[in-house]
């Protein structure tokens, strides 16, 4: 892969993601806190754990292809590489924990009395060891690294650019089929299945509350649960629109790797990832606005913030100098 991150990259990038830190970093205080832990919000602040996570490690990519490309320091090119394999694992933790909670709320919809039983948090740990396992699955093949180097090249605009090349144990011929069939299944399990999953599951969902609607009327505690389940139905939304670039991308990558398209310049994967952050920014503001308990939580946090900082603004103020 040639690297050449501009500075342009850098700069957006790291105030996106200090945006993201701070949001999803509220979500999951709030979401698992004593009072308001359930199984849904453990996929929640899971599911925000990981788009943190991947952000971080795409940041980290980022920065290091920025400098290490300036430097000109070998080393960076594992630092890359590392960091955009675990990019690539959490986001996909991510993707199958938000296809996790899209069936978990047909389930409990559909079967209001034996849902919640099936969906409890001990079917929540043991989906979470499972995803995992399937997420490190497409990223079995980059363990048989021999090792990376780092050349540098000019290209024909007489433009000075720095490439890595990974060399691999079973040799570039077989490591090229290898690929093609991880990527087919990184694009099936990871992309295609999760989007029409979640699809279905958002479409089940919407008849089954109108149903309902109709049948029990509405009482305050229908309401309260239609309140929460439009709430998750927003999430799962967002998350389809947020992942469309990205299930393109593989689509182009699995079955026409030999094409160009605007996806897989350095633009269009930049415009992805830019995508699938705005998604995550978005995420707290649909709780805010749908869950009265989140919102009162997050102010109690944001009241709590402020009181300490303005106790220890008056210690400093207060504290004689000497």
């Amino acid at each position: 892969m040639i690297l050449g991150t501009s500075v342009v990259s850098v700069i957006i990038k790291v105030p996106v993601f200090v945006a993201v830190l701070i949001s999803n970093t509220f979500v999951v205080s709030i979401w698992m806190s004593p009072k308001v832990r359930s199984p849904i919000t453990v996929v929640l602040s899971t599911i925000a754990v990981c788009d943190l996570l991947t952000f971080f490690c795409g940041t980290i990519f980022t920065v290091s292809d920025y400098f290490g490309g300036k430097t000109q320091i070998p080393t960076y090119c594992y630092l890359t590489r590392i960091s955009m394999e675990f990019a690539y694992i959490w986001h996909s933790i991510s993707i199958l924990s938000t296809t996790f909670l899209a069936l978990q709320r047909c389930v409990v919809c559909a079967f209001p009395f034996a849902g919640p039983r099936m969906c409890g948090m001990k079917s929540t740990k043991i989906f979470a060891i499972a995803f995992f396992i399937v997420a490190l699955i497409p990223a079995l093949p980059d363990l048989m690294i021999r090792n990376i180097e780092h050349f540098e090249i000019t290209t024909t605009e007489n433009i000075t650019a720095f490439k890595c090349k990974t060399n691999y144990v079973l040799g570039e011929n077989s490591m090229s089929k290898i690929y093609i069939v991880y990527n087919q299944y990184g694009l099936f399990v990871l992309s295609l299945a999760p989007a029409i999953i979640i699809s279905f599951c958002m479409v089940v969902i919407l008849i089954t509350i109108n149903r309902r609607k109709l049948v029990t009327g509405h009482s305050s505690d229908q309401r309260s649960k239609t309140r929460t389940t439009t709430m998750l139905l927003m999430i799962m939304f967002i998350f389809v629109v947020g992942e469309f670039p990205g299930t393109l991308y593989s689509v182009y990558a699995s079955f026409f790797p030999n094409t160009y398209t605007w996806l897989r310049s350095t633009m269009g994967v930049w415009f992805i990832n830019m995508f699938m952050a705005v998604s995550y920014l978005v995420n707290v503001w649909v709780y805010i606005a749908m869950s009265k308990l989140f919102r009162e939580r997050f102010f109690e946090l944001l009241c709590r913030f402020n009181i300490k900082q303005r106790t220890n603004t008056n210690q400093t103020s207060s504290t004689p100098r000497v």
